[in-house]
């Protein structure tokens, strides 16, 4: 399918305004991409946004950050993914905690958790599924080995169930293959 880049950071009204003129676009055949030429006709299915924090600063109206968070958040689920029928992912930022727990604690490596998510609680009450994605090479220079080239991927909550359990994917020139088996960590 398509894929269609809008990087003016938006609040979630204007945002959902955009994803039904570009839905509609695409149901009628009418989408170009930058070249000028037509899309095929298809179901625009996905919206993501990146990166929530930077989303949230449109919120000039709401004077507290986390607060800011929660009403982008919130808008995000009642006026895009439900008001325009898209999924969406909402891309954040993890708190700077991890990689200092990477630096200090030895071979062991520390998995994110929801408490490391910038703004986790304001972000729980409205994801289905939080999800990180850490590759403990880039902020841990004694990273056990078997790690190397891996990234772990960590279901921070699942609201239809859920573990903290890893899966390993291979990073290979910012394309991951789950074709690896998950070292002991």
């Amino acid at each position: 399918l398509p894929i269609v880049v809008d990087d003016a950071p938006a609040a979630p009204s204007e945002v959902a305004a955009r994803v039904r003129a570009r839905k509609a676009d695409f149901a009628a055949g009418r989408a170009r991409d930058d070249d000028g030429n037509l899309f095929p006709k298809c179901r625009m299915q996905l919206a993501i946004g990146d990166h929530l924090q930077r989303l949230a600063g449109q919120m000039t109206h709401i004077r507290d950050k986390f607060e800011r968070i929660a009403a982008t958040s919130n808008g995000w689920l009642v006026e895009v993914a439900k008001g325009c029928d898209v999924a969406t992912l909402l891309l954040s930022q993890m708190n700077r905690g991890v990689e200092d727990a990477d630096r200090t604690k030895g071979k062991r490596i520390r998995w994110p958790r929801k408490s490391d998510l910038y703004g986790a609680s304001e972000i729980e009450q409205d994801a289905d599924t939080i999800i990180a994605v850490h590759r403990p090479e880039l902020v841990d220079d004694d990273c056990p080995e078997a790690w190397r080239g891996l990234a772990g991927i960590v279901k921070l909550k699942g609201r239809f169930g859920g573990d903290h359990h890893v899966r390993a994917v291979r990073a290979d020139k910012g394309c991951f293959t789950d074709d690896v088996a998950t070292p002991d960590h």
